[in-house]
């Protein structure tokens, strides 16, 4: 009886050992099992415990960068309005996450964190268009598709001139190219913003329809980000007013 016990003691112990030993094991398992495998707690645990994301990143930058040009007043670009919808490829706004997932082949990157106000999920791909090699990404707000982006690395002032005519010729025919940051407004209350950083060309879509994320966007810029941002750009202007 006394042999018994003992063996049954040490069962329970090994077991307990292990049950520490490969507890983050499971955590991680768990989690990507109970919330999904591109949900944003799932990814929170997996770096908890290794120290980075299990996929790639889209964006390194904070959210703000990428929404910040739609949402920032002082605009120093010009504003076309259009008559026909501005439409970010065959996939609809408002689309949900799993259908965009489902349509398209395996990302080449994935971002998923959850912020004050909302959940944010990211698509990436790869592909190529002008002989250039182009990214495309999808941003969702709780699982529903918001914005679309199309982002060319390095291209040339040929490349620039040729991509911003066709959209012109699209989307307001008639009107001449005159500057390399513009943005469209379209009929179906979509947005287009055709942005050169010197680094990267960048086409944002934005779905300005759903008065729900509307707010969404809204209160995250105007309490989480309008103040810094506004600080950093009144900090920067002072720092060169100084010096020039």
């Amino acid at each position: 009886m006394p042999q018994t016990l003992l063996i049954i003691l040490g069962i329970i112990v090994t077991l307990i050992v292990v049950l520490i030993w490969f507890y983050p094991v499971f955590h991680i398992l768990g989690a990507k099992l109970l919330f999904g495998k591109f949900s944003a707690r799932y990814i929170e645990v997996h770096k908890k415990y290794t120290g980075k994301s299990p996929y790639g990143y889209c964006i390194k930058d904070d959210f703000v960068n990428h929404i910040a040009s739609f949402y920032h007043k002082k605009v120093n670009y010009p504003v076309y309005r259009s008559q026909k919808p501005i439409l970010f490829g065959k996939i609809p706004y408002g689309a949900k996450f799993k259908e965009v997932f489902a349509a398209n082949q395996k990302p080449c990157c994935v971002n998923s964190f959850r912020l004050d106000l909302f959940e944010l999920k990211l698509l990436g791909y790869r592909s190529e268009m002008f002989d250039t090699e182009m990214k495309s990404y999808y941003f969702f707000i709780n699982s529903r598709l918001l914005m679309g982006e199309y982002t060319f690395k390095n291209p040339n002032e040929e490349k620039l001139k040729e991509v911003a005519q066709i959209i012109h010729k699209k989307y307001i025919p008639g009107v001449a190219v005159d500057s390399m940051n513009f943005l469209i407004e379209g009929s179906n209350d979509a947005k287009l913003r055709f942005e050169n950083t010197g680094f990267n060309l960048s086409l944002k879509y934005l779905d300005c329809s759903n008065q729900e994320f509307n707010d969404l966007l809204e209160h995250y810029w105007n309490t989480a980000v309008k103040k810094d941002f506004d600080q950093v750009s009144s900090d920067f202007e002072t720092e060169l007013f100084d010096k020039l």
